[in-house]
């Protein structure tokens, strides 16, 4: 339990909490830093937290050299789910943390809801807002190749604005142009294309929804750091189905993805929504026990076959191979890849 020195109030609970553990023959840690109810005193919680988490005696700290039974859960979906999944998709860009003082100076921020930098309305077109008080000109360019002129908005000073009708459906790159120059709206989604960061819309489509967030089993998506001759360290992404590891849940079958030149391995996750075509696909019966490895445009089949190791997959295993194109869309994209995944099986 923790609390900045100057939270009172929090402190005596804490103290309580210390009492009745003892009471119950229950061990606990008491931490205190200097601060209020703030950044920097959670961070210091979390390191402290997290040292003590996985340093406990006994603990094993040894890298997993095949793979284990993961837990799957069926998750409740109650509330709606923002389709884009960003990177910030818990963390969404529009809550800007307002760093305020109370009656008594004490810090006391507030996340106020922002004017949406993108936002897709009920008919499917895109609302585009970007605050830009001192440009003269600003546009944002499709993911087409079309260029729409935003105007100065009347009911918002500083900002540009526009509603965009009949976009395509799915995944839209969108850049803004202030003045010519392509820059990125903080307030909108971010995605990565063209080698940069740029915004992007999710627009729903009438006939696929493999890619959306649904209730399913789950499984997860792994880290594996290789490096190369030259000392470089790069990471790949690796997508197992919910149980893999279990009996009848390992085939032993792998898919590798190969992204666009001017796009990396981790479009796989928030712009291809592989992990989630993946989940619906396996809970539906369609596909079982396909890993999939996310991979750059230059990874080496030596990179390939130490991951495929870890997992207990031998290197003579047969792999399917799915490259993205390099002026394909996302959208196409998906498609194409649930067309494979269906038809391998």
């Amino acid at each position: 339990m923790s609390a900045g020195d100057e939270e009172k109030e929090i402190l005596l609970g804490i103290n309580e909490m210390v009492k009745e553990f003892s009471r119950q023959g229950k061990n606990s840690t008491q931490k205190v830093y200097e601060g209020y109810h703030e950044w920097h005193v959670w961070r210091k919680s979390f390191k402290d937290f997290a040292q003590m988490l996985f340093t406990w005696d006994d603990a094993e700290l040894d890298d997993i050299n095949k793979a284990v039974p993961v837990r799957s859960k069926n998750i409740d979906f109650t509330t709606p789910v923002q389709a884009d999944e960003s990177m910030v998709f818990f963390d969404p860009v529009y809550r800007q943390i307002q760093f305020e003082n109370d009656e008594d100076g004490k810090p006391a921020g507030k996340y106020p809801d922002v004017i949406h930098g993108i936002r897709v309305t009920e008919d499917n077109s895109i609302e585009v807002n970007l605050f830009a008080p001192d440009a003269k000109s600003v546009s944002v360019v499709l993911e087409n190749g079309t260029e729409e002129l935003l105007y100065r908005s009347k009911k918002n000073d500083g900002y540009w604005e526009k509603t965009i009708g009949n976009p395509a459906e799915g995944f839209n790159y969108v850049t803004f142009m202030v003045n010519g120059t392509p820059v990125v709206n903080p307030a909108a989604p971010v995605g990565f294309g063209y080698n940069r960061a740029v915004n992007f819309a999710e627009v729903s489509e009438r006939n696929f929804s493999w890619h959306e967030l649904k209730k399913t089993d789950h499984g997860q998506i792994h880290i594996h750091y290789s490096c190369d001759g030259d000392g470089q360290v790069s990471m790949n992404y690796v997508y197992t189905p919910a149980g893999y590891g279990e009996d009848n849940c390992d085939t032993g079958r792998v898919c590798v993805l190969e992204c666009a030149a001017d796009e990396r391995n981790f479009c796989w996750i928030h712009q291809g929504k592989i992990a989630n075509i993946m989940d619906n696909l396996s809970g539906e019966g369609r596909i079982k026990g396909i890993m999939i490895i996310m991979a750059d445009s230059t990874i080496s089949d030596d990179i390939i076959g130490n991951i495929t190791a870890i997992y207990g997959i031998k290197d003579s295993a047969q792999k399917e191979w799915f490259k993205k194109g390099d002026n394909e869309s996302w959208t196409s994209c998906r498609h194409r890849f649930v067309n494979l995944m269906c038809g391998i099986q």
